[in-house]
């Protein structure tokens, strides 16, 4: 690998140089090899790093689980900014000293976001329309499930962001939570006639 970077750092082949790091550092964070090939390669390469975009990822790299990893892998690809670096350099490295360290985090948060999920679904449904009202007033059944699903990705998102400090996905929970409620109560009242 220090071949081939060493030859895009004098080709200055930027895209290369970076597709190269971002393959060193996520095998080798942590070595002492790779830090002094990485920081190398951008004290050799011009232009190397671009503006910072500001998508958040988490808090601390500690917060960090193994799809918001993938996600940031990815995004450097696109953005090949210092921050990003620094915050994959930080993560890789966490994953060098303990690999299980996000791939455990990440079970855990899904079983409690599937425990929410559970939690919903076990809740008692609310009363069926009367019989006696008009079928053409009968709210569709597809939209109360539709509606309860909403409310379960909702309490999902907000439990997960109580696991994560995120107060936006704490906010998006809540907020598709309450859209969920809407549209499953809108489901269940009674058009009037006006």
């Amino acid at each position: 690998m220090k071949k081939k970077l060493k030859a895009a750092v004098e080709a200055a082949d930027v895209p290369q140089v970076r597709s190269i790091l971002v393959d060193i550092i996520g095998h080798g964070a942590g070595d002492t090899a790779t830090i002094e090939d990485v920081t190398e390669a951008i004290a050799n390469t011009p232009g190397i790093f671009e503006p910072d975009d500001g998508k958040f990822y988490a808090e601390r790299p500690e917060d960090m689980t193994e799809t918001l990893i993938e996600t940031l892998r990815a995004d450097l690809d696109r953005n090949f900014s210092l921050e990003k670096v620094r915050l994959y350099t930080e993560v890789e490295s966490i994953k060098a000293r303990d690999p299980r360290y996000f791939r455990d985090r990440e079970k855990q948060m899904r079983a409690m976001a599937e425990e929410a999920g559970e939690a919903l679904a076990a809740a008692p449904e609310p009363a069926e329309p009367s019989d006696q009202a008009d079928p053409a007033e009968r709210p569709a059944p597809a939209a109360r499930v539709i509606g309860y699903v909403i409310m379960a990705l909702g309490a999902a998102a907000a439990i997960t962001a109580l696991c994560v400090p995120v107060k936006f996905l704490l906010g998006l929970g809540i907020g598709i939570f309450l859209l969920g409620t809407a549209v499953t109560y809108m489901t269940l009242v009674k058009p009037t006639a006006g």
